[in-house]
């Protein structure tokens, strides 16, 4: 069997059968705690000295709190959609200006070459 630790000597993955260039420490199925694979989680099992023990500092991740609902969720996209309508308003105005000013520039130019050309 083959672990992948991080820098403070987590254990984050391991591979059983296979090879994989990430998960370069090889550990004896042997010797690993008796109940490694029921409780694997990431972090929960150090490597120290060659061995694999049970992390005292393991804390258990968050439980995310309760999905939103249905009516949650609409006022949460309701409320990107205003935002994202407000954003092109603003790009739509900045465009007709910049048209605006084109335009002004192609008269002048033209007016230029007709003068010129006289």
């Amino acid at each position: 069997m083959k672990i992948k630790i991080d820098s403070n000597e987590q254990i984050i993955g391991y591979v059983l059968i296979g090879d994989n260039p990430d998960y370069d420490t090889a550990v004896d199925v042997d010797k690993l705690p008796e109940d490694f694979f029921d409780n694997f989680v990431p972090e929960y099992y150090l490597f120290v000295n060659g061995n694999v023990v049970t992390n005292p500092n393991y804390v258990q991740p968050a439980i995310p709190s309760e999905p939103k609902t249905v009516g949650e969720m609409i006022s949460d996209l309701t409320q990107q959609l205003a935002f994202a309508q407000i954003a092109q308003t603003k790009t739509n105005a900045q465009l007709i200006q910049q048209n605006t000013v084109l335009v002004k520039q192609l008269a002048d130019l033209q007016s230029e070459k007709e003068t010129n050309n006289g």
